[in-house]
């Protein structure tokens, strides 16, 4: 293995934030979607970064703190886990990752659709694996063989 092998790869998790807010349900499903996330990364010796979980599981209101800080752990991530249902912000973050050419894996409540054609086809850009999550119970080995993946 070379030395960039043998160093800690970096996954930045992405989610919805602020339609979840004052929805203590929703909240807790996020919060386990990403401890899910979180233990397959650590088993697979990387670490993550996790807007929603440094801010306390609450969301960060100013945008001048958060959205350089995102865009920061999309370009120093090594590869990314986002679920965007309908979050405006977790798309801006899938276009940033595109951009930058890093590998992304897409989680999807139950069956995988697409809004638009950009979602659509945005693999041809950076690769994109696509997860539906219709229940969490294979989450953390999707995630273990995308960590894998990008090692490859």
């Amino acid at each position: 293995m070379d030395g960039l092998r043998n160093e800690r790869l970096t996954i930045f998790i992405a989610t919805p934030i602020t339609k979840k807010l004052g929805k203590p349900p929703e909240i807790a499903r996020l919060r386990l979607l990403v401890d899910t996330i979180d233990a397959a990364a650590h088993a697979e010796g990387a670490r993550t970064v996790c807007a929603f979980r440094e801010e306390g599981w609450k969301g960060e209101e100013n945008p001048a703190i958060f959205v350089p800080r995102d865009y920061r752990w999309c370009k120093e991530c090594d590869g990314a886990v986002v679920f965007p249902e309908d979050s405006y912000g977790v798309r801006v973050e899938l276009g940033w990752l595109s951009a930058l050419k890093k590998p992304v894996l897409r989680l999807h409540d139950g069956e995988i659709r697409h809004q638009t054609g950009l979602e659509r086809f945005i693999g041809h850009v950076c690769t994109v694996f696509d997860h539906p999550i219709a229940d969490m119970s294979d989450l953390g080995e999707a995630v273990s063989g995308f960590i894998k993946s990008i090692r490859k």
